[in-house]
């Protein structure tokens, strides 16, 4: 009876596995992320796009002039810290499909959240 449950989860753990890996592979950062940058009583939608690469990650950011601006000191992992140039340094973490944390300008400091979307240039999240 052992061997059949131990059978059983086993096959279970192969059936899920592949989601679970997709979310703690190097690549489960790459695509759209969309979120709140809140300062005081102010906040703004913004959105980021990040993609992997052999020398590490890039992005750019979306904000309210619709214009990408590439992101610099992009580093993604359990830890987060990624630059707007001339804008602010964001430091937070990541747990799953979410980053937060805090960000910083010329003007203070305030927290972002962030949501990683479904990537519709990705052919295998396409309807």
């Amino acid at each position: 009876m052992k061997k059949m449950i131990a059978l059983s989860t086993l096959v279970l753990s192969a059936c899920a596995g592949p989601s679970g890996a997709l979310r703690s592979s190097a690549g489960s950062f790459a695509g759209p992320w969309r979120g709140v940058l809140a300062k005081g009583e102010a906040r703004s939608p913004a959105d980021f796009r990040f993609s992997a690469s052999e020398s590490g990650y890039q992005g750019f950011y979306w904000g309210r002039a619709l214009t990408p601006i590439a992101l610099s000191n992009v580093q993604l992992g359990p830890s987060v810290h990624f630059e707007i140039p001339e804008m602010g340094v964001f430091d937070g973490t990541s747990s799953g499909e979410t980053m937060e944390g805090m960000f910083r300008d010329g003007n203070g400091q305030g927290s972002f959240k962030l949501e990683k979307q479904l990537d519709w240039d990705d052919p295998q999240s396409a309807p």
